[in-house]
């Protein structure tokens, strides 16, 4: 069972790569909505998201992704919603971006003869640095440390067995994302996170407006 509640944890804080923060002094693009696949050793997700700049320093997020579990836990899968306001500063050829996002997962499946069902929240805190390294590629870098509350349960239908537990874990991780423009509207970005364990790799399209 214990399994369970670690990947819930791993997939509530699955980066949306490309959590990207119109345009910095920096030349560096804000407006934007993306689809994205991600995978781990825990889960695969494939999501939509967006991010906002309201004036010139603050900016908004949000997105949405479907979950499903590998290995062990195949036959479980799950979704996600989150939502994100950030500030950022110009410094240097860069941008400094600060995070505060908030995140839900519910999961449901069948594993042998054990029905589970869980749910996670997941509050984090970021800082990061993109800066364009010529007109067509752009480096983002970050650090995220995220508190997520995770509780499951459990139910054996051959024996009759339930079990509930809930957990609270502190999770940091640091990602680098590299992005290609391909024109000043169309980008695809890769990106890598390594988080306890769980180093996920992503991909995404996104289009800027």
């Amino acid at each position: 069972m214990k399994s369970l509640y670690l990947l819930l944890i791993a997939a509530a804080v699955t980066p949306a790569f490309a959590q990207n923060p119109n345009n910095s002094a920096n030349n560096i693009s804000y407006d934007r909505v993306h689809l994205g696949y991600s995978s781990n050793s825990v889960c695969s997700t494939v999501g939509f998201g967006g991010t906002a700049l309201l004036g010139q320093n603050f900016l908004i997020g949000g997105g949405y992704s479907d979950i499903n579990y590998k290995n062990s836990l195949e036959g479980v899968s799950g979704t996600s919603t989150g939502f994100s306001i950030g500030y950022k500063l110009t410094a240097g050829v860069g941008d400094i971006v600060f995070n505060v996002g908030y995140e839900q997962l519910q999961a449901t499946g069948a594993i042998s003869s054990v029905a589970f069902v869980g749910n996670a929240e997941a509050t984090s805190y970021s800082i990061g640095y993109r800066v364009k390294l010529n007109p067509a590629f752009e480096l983002i870098t970050n650090y995220t440390n995220s508190r997520v509350n995770t509780l499951a349960g459990g139910y054996d239908l051959s024996t009759g067995q339930s079990l509930v537990q809930g957990t609270s874990d502190n999770i940091n991780s640091i990602g680098v994302n590299v992005r290609y423009y391909i024109n000043k509207s169309f980008d695809v970005n890769v990106g890598y996170n390594i988080s306890s364990g769980h180093n996920t790799w992503g991909l995404s399209a996104g289009y800027n407006f």
